[in-house]
């Protein structure tokens, strides 16, 4: 009865057998079905931003369903999953807040205690000479973070993003 295939479901069940004229018009697994396409995720979606660059649409969700599963923040999913370094999220981040990305040679110096409003709010340093904030890019999620980068410049404290390796050395060094 020509080709047919017969086989597992997957769902504890047998599948029918699939007619020749079916299977004649599937791709073979060594056929090519073309460039997937990619589909913008939902709008607005707090992680856009890594679409493109970084990920694509399908690992996102999967990264969102995961972390709905776990009960965790969807960048942590990605992050753990190494889908994403940190380096490369702390940039893109940076890039999304409008703040710059500070790395392992940056001058900054840690200040003794915390000064000023919002004090609360990342770690106390100076850079260039000038009073800064650091805020680890895994501390939070993205929304979170823009209001807190928001607040602080409206204290008129710079704000600069970096690793959860960076700042848990800077936590160490403290």
């Amino acid at each position: 009865m020509g080709d047919q295939r017969r086989g597992f479901a997957g769902n504890g069940r047998w599948r029918e057998t699939i007619p020749a004229p079916i299977l004649a018009r599937l791709p073979r697994p060594a056929q090519q079905a073309g460039a997937p396409r990619q589909y913008p995720p939902p709008v607005p979606h707090e992680y856009a931003f890594l679409v493109g660059p970084l990920i694509d649409v399908g690992t996102l969700l999967l990264a969102e369903a995961e972390a709905l599963d776990c009960g965790v923040a969807i960048h942590e999913v990605l992050l753990a999953a190494g889908w994403v370094s940190q380096d490369d999220y702390t940039a893109a981040l940076a890039r999304k807040l409008g703040v710059p990305a500070v790395a392992w040679h940056a001058e900054l110096d840690l200040a003794d205690v915390a000064y000023g409003p919002a004090a609360e709010i990342g770690l106390p340093a100076w850079r260039h000479g000038r009073p800064c904030r650091v805020l680890g890019a895994a501390a939070a999620a993205p929304d979170v973070l823009f209001g807190q980068v928001a607040a602080l410049r409206a204290f008129g404290i710079e704000v600069v993003l970096a690793t959860q390796r960076f700042s848990d050395a800077l936590l160490e060094v403290r």
